[in-house]
Formats: C-alpha cells, sequence, structure tokens
C-alpha cells in the first residue's frame, strides 16, 4: 500500500501547493500574469480562450465559463507518488469575460485504478 511507504508525501506534496496557490490570488489577477507566474516556476501551462473551451472536449471539465481557462500541470516530485496517484498536479484559473478570476481549482488523483473488461471489474491501486 503506497501510503505507508510514503508515510504522507503524497498528501503533503498536494497540500502545499494547493495552499501556495490558494495564498498566490494576487499573481493570479490576469491570465497575462498567470501564464508569467507559470513560466517562472517552468511548470507548463495553457491558455484557452472561452471558445477554445468550449470547443475542445475536456473530460475534467463540467463547463466553460464566460471567460479564459489557464491550465497548469505542477509536476509531482516524488516518484513514488507519480506512479501510484498521478504524474502531475493540475491548477485551474476560470476568469470571466472582464478577465477577472472567478474559480481556481487545484486536482490531483487520489489512486489509480486498472478495469479489466473482461471481468467486469475495476481494480484500485491502495484504495
Amino acid at each position: 500500500m503506497p501510503p505507508f511507504f510514503t508515510q504522507g508525501a503524497c498528501d503533503a506534496e498536494f497540500d502545499r501547493e494547493a495552499t501556495q496557490v490558494a495564498s498566490n490570488q494576487r499573481v493570479f489577477a490576469s491570465t497575462e500574469l498567470a501564464r508569467s507566474y507559470w513560466q517562472s516556476r517552468a511548470v507548463p501551462v495553457s491558455v484557452l480562450s472561452a471558445e477554445q473551451c468550449r470547443r475542445l472536449p475536456l473530460k475534467f471539465l463540467d463547463s466553460c465559463g464566460s471567460g479564459a481557462l489557464v491550465l497548469a500541470a505542477i509536476p509531482v516530485r516524488n516518484r513514488i507518488c507519480r506512479l501510484y496517484r498521478d504524474d502531475s498536479i493540475t491548477v485551474q484559473l476560470a476568469y470571466d469575460e472582464k478577465g477577472q478570476l472567478e474559480r481556481v481549482e487545484t486536482d490531483m488523483s487520489p489512486f489509480k485504478s486498472l478495469k479489466l473488461p473482461f471481468v467486469e471489474r475495476t481494480f484500485y491501486w491502495a484504495k
């Protein structure tokens, strides 16, 4: 069970990044500032317009807002966490049509699963 091997390192890494994002709201005041912030940290970042968001099938997004969407993928440092949980911590910054930040979402997969079609059952790693 990986959580025993990491001694909470996966949750700690996620919490550290989520706290940093939540406490740095000023650097996300606009899409340009957000892009610059992520680029200064060497974090892969994408900025989608409202139209691009509506056209692209984004499985992790329920609906697009009225403005731009900034997506950042912070690489997970702990290699056990990358294997057992996720290789990146995703950050979604949604802006309204006036360019003001209206939603911040930080996410990391809780565990990975393996669906076996011939058994019709899903097996969860360390659930």
